[in-house]
């Protein structure tokens, strides 16, 4: 069900990194920067996502129950990490922390409310031009 509706904000336009992750079609992108050993608590995505690491390095580990999963993904600036829907994950920036572009082909609630949160994106209404709706 979709009851809500929002556009990029004019006032901060993508970045260069951004744009170039939503060039490979994920068209709702935001930058999350990590302070050193900074956290991403488990959760999951309703969509595939990326996660596009422009500084310092990211862990991320695929989680089953609560524990990782065999071997964790580690990458470094220039390099992805690509998760499909469904997969609960956590990770962990590098001793410099993380910067990294996160993509999603479908927007969540959740993310949205994130993105907005970040400036990224603003509400808006059903018509308005170059409004996105939000997917359950």
């Amino acid at each position: 069900m979709t009851n809500a509706y929002y556009f990029y904000n004019p006032a901060r336009p993508l970045t260069e990194a951004e744009q170039d992750v939503r060039n490979k079609g994920y068209n709702y992108v935001s930058t999350t920067i990590l302070e050193p050993h900074g956290k991403l608590q488990e959760h999951r995505h309703s969509s595939h996502n990326t996660h596009e690491i422009i500084r310092g390095s990211l862990k991320a580990d695929k989680m089953h129950k609560g524990s990782p999963t065999f071997r964790a993904i580690f990458q470094l600036v220039g390099k992805v990490i690509n998760l499909p829907a469904h997969v609960d994950y956590q990770g962990e920036a590098g001793l410099d922390g993380c910067d990294f572009v996160e993509g999603h082909m479908v927007l969540s609630p959740t993310t949205a409310e994130r993105f907005e949160a970040r400036g990224m994106i603003v509400k808006a209404s059903k018509g308005t031009e170059g409004a996105f709706p939000v997917t359950e």
